[in-house]
């Protein structure tokens, strides 16, 4: 059966994963190399050119990485419902299985 958290609980299991990241990974020179990547990706989107100032630049990076988080946030969601859906209707036809099969 899928597991849903609640707000918090996303919160809390996003910090495990981070130390457990760190705990894994360790170095903060990686983490900083890793998070000044991901930056560079989405000020490459929003500015190829980099015909902006980079206030603007690290602005619209910022809310393009939103956007994509937010994504990839609303697809999961939707996974999550297609899933349930489909269990639902797997256990239906499971019970109705069940129901006919002891009637014979």
């Amino acid at each position: 059966m899928p597991e849903y958290l609640n707000a918090e609980e996303r919160r809390l299991r996003a910090s495990i994963a981070g130390h457990a990241s760190q705990a894994k990974h360790g170095s903060a020179k990686l983490l900083a190399a890793a998070h000044e990547a991901n930056q560079t990706k989405f000020e490459d989107d929003v500015d190829p050119d980099r015909v902006l100032p980079p206030e603007e630049r690290a602005r619209r990076a910022k809310s393009a990485r939103s956007a994509y988080m937010q994504q990839l946030s609303f697809r999961a969601v939707r996974a999550r419902r297609a899933a349930a859906a489909e269990e639902a209707a797997l256990k239906a036809q499971v019970a109705s299985l069940a129901g006919n099969g002891g009637d014979q």
